[in-house]
Order: C-alpha cells, then sequence, then structure tokens
C-alpha cells in the first residue's frame, strides 16, 4: 500500500507534472504549426485562384450618355501582412480621340468582408449583372483612389465594390466561381457572425473622405445633406453639365463657363484650379470646395460661380438617380 502511495505521489510530482507540460506544449505547438501550415497552403492556393479568376473576366461596357462610354479591365494584387486585395480598373473612354484611360483603384482588407456580403446582383430587367463585395456592417472600409494620367487625384473609403456591368447570359457562372472562391478564404480567415451581415439591398453606398494628407493633394468636401455619394466617373450614367452630350465635352464646358463668368466680375487668375463638386440626383450643384490655391477672392469668385451654375444631365446608377461627386479641374 505503501508503496503505491508513493508511486502515485510520484506521478503528481512537481517534476513530473513539468515533464507533462512541456509534452504538451510541444504537442500543441506542433499541432498549431502543423495546421497553420496547411492553412497557409489553402490560403495561397484560393489567392492564386481567385487572382486567375479576376484575370479572366471580360472586358465590360460602362454606360455614358453615349451608352457605351468607356471599357473597363480588371486587374488584381495581393499585399500578405494584413491579407489585403487590390483591384486595378482601367477605363478606356470611347469617345476620346486619345483612347485616354482612367485608373482606380480599390484596396480591400479580406478581414473588413464579409462571406454573406459576396452577392451577384441582376439589374435593367435582368439583363446585365455585377459582382459586389461589401464589408461587415457596412463599415467605410474599402479604399478607392482615382488616377488621372497615372497621377492619384482623390482618396475615398466605402462599403462596397461593384465589378462590372455584363451580360447576364455570358458571364453569371464566372462570377459565381469567383464568388465560391472569395466566400472560402472568407471562411478561414474571419469570425464575423450574423449580426455584422452587411445590408446588400442598399443601392447606394456611403462615401467617407481620405481623413489626412498624404504625400498627393487630398480634396475634402463636406455632404450638404444625408444622402450618399457616388464618384461621377463609376456610375453608369454620369453627370453631364448642360448641354454636353459626354464627359469629355462637359469638362470643356464646366471650363469655359467658369473663365467666362470669372472675366465678367473682373477675376483674374493664372494656372491651374481644381476643386470637388457635388451634384445631387436632381441636377443641382449643392457643394463645391477647392484644392486650395491660397487666393481667398479667387477661391470665393469660382465657388459662387460654380454653385449658381444651371441644372446638370443627372446620373444614373443600376436605373435610379443617384448623387455624385466629381473633381473639376479649370484653367486658361
Amino acid at each position: 500500500m505503501f508503496s503505491l502511495v508513493s508511486y502515485i505521489k510520484g506521478l503528481f510530482s512537481i517534476k513530473n507534472v513539468q515533464k507533462v507540460g512541456i509534452i504538451l506544449t510541444g504537442f500543441v505547438f506542433c499541432f498549431n504549426h502543423i495546421y497553420g501550415q496547411s492553412n497557409k497552403k489553402i490560403i495561397d492556393s484560393l489567392i492564386n485562384q481567385l487572382s486567375t479568376q479576376i484575370h479572366q473576366l471580360p472586358i465590360t461596357q460602362a454606360r455614358g450618355a453615349k451608352k457605351l462610354e468607356s471599357q473597363s479591365t480588371y486587374s488584381i494584387e495581393w499585399d500578405k501582412k494584413p491579407l489585403t486585395f487590390i483591384i486595378l480598373d482601367e477605363r478606356t473612354k470611347l469617345d476620346s480621340i486619345t483612347k485616354s484611360k482612367d485608373k482606380y483603384q480599390y484596396r480591400i482588407r479580406i478581414k473588413d468582408l464579409h462571406r454573406d456580403g459576396i452577392v451577384i446582383k441582376d439589374f435593367f430587367q435582368n439583363q446585365k449583372v455585377s459582382l459586389q463585395i461589401f464589408t461587415a456592417k457596412n463599415a467605410n472600409k474599402i479604399k478607392v483612389t482615382a488616377f488621372v494620367d497615372n497621377k492619384p487625384t482623390l482618396s475615398l473609403y466605402q462599403d462596397r465594390l461593384t465589378l462590372g456591368s455584363w451580360d447576364s447570359a455570358h458571364i453569371y457562372s464566372e462570377l459565381a466561381e469567383i464568388q465560391k472562391t472569395l466566400v472560402r478564404i472568407l471562411n478561414l480567415e474571419t469570425r464575423w457572425d450574423i449580426s455584422d451581415k452587411p445590408d446588400t439591398a442598399r443601392i447606394i453606398s456611403n462615401i467617407r473622405e481620405r481623413p489626412n494628407a498624404s504625400r498627393f493633394q487630398t480634396i475634402d468636401y463636406q455632404r450638404s445633406n444625408d444622402k450618399p455619394i457616388f464618384l461621377n466617373a463609376t456610375v453608369e450614367e454620369p453627370a453631364l453639365f448642360t448641354g454636353a452630350r459626354n464627359e469629355s465635352e462637359s469638362k470643356a464646358k464646366i471650363n469655359q463657363y467658369i473663365i467666362d463668368h470669372t472675366t465678367q466680375k473682373g477675376v483674374k487668375f493664372e494656372g491651374q484650379f481644381s476643386g470637388a463638386v457635388v451634384i445631387s440626383e436632381t441636377g443641382e450643384v449643392v457643394s463645391f470646395v477647392s484644392s486650395k490655391m491660397n487666393r481667398l477672392k479667387v477661391e470665393k469668385a469660382i465657388e459662387e460661380i460654380i454653385l449658381s451654375m444651371p441644372t446638370w444631365k443627372v446620373a444614373y446608377h443600376q436605373g435610379k438617380p443617384v448623387q455624385v461627386s466629381q473633381i473639376i479641374f479649370i484653367g486658361r
């Protein structure tokens, strides 16, 4: 009896407990390492799969004033820490003599997305289809940067990315495969629950301006009401200045309108002036903020001219009028 008690006590001695602890710790470490390596291989495989699927998407045509204003091609890049994918949307303007290109960059962290926010949307009486990617809780976490001539001009944050506008019959299965791949990545990388599910029925995205200055100048504006705002260049039918038939004409007419009215007011300025203008869903200019040219008299005069502009042609997205923001450039 004594020997059995001694044996049991020996099993639970400090040294033996420490040994067991070391063994268990090693086991857990090995399990996590093996599981982590396996998980990483799966993620890497899915990343490669998603990249191939995005690169193989066909060119999409965006509707403008002439119904076929620009063509978009998509590509994707990745950052691993934190896991982030960057969608590049390059647009060729079909109504431009030079076939100039604009570029939009969407930077999306995987941990900000919700599996129930990867949806395929039909519109225009189910003739067109797009893929929408929403953040959890509709948080404004998707960073959008607009480039003109490869120079960043505006940076915003919003709650979604809309990919494409294709004929439903030709692209639906490809979008469904992208949706499936992305959901598999989110199942491995995120832990959101049902209460974090985004509202994917809301048509328009809430947009937040870039909060801090960066290496390029950003233009901040205040919304005149609580209605969300689209970038004018990203909607299917952009807002156009009165009398303009396309975006190129619209920009030229805006420039000439402001030059003519500053001349009438006796206001003189040299070089180029820029700012952000917001057009309501009824075509009215509701706000404007300049890019700070440090000439208050000139800025004030141009702001008054812009806010008294005639009504624009209304912007439309997915068949509904929307409020939009546009950067305008004025130069003599």
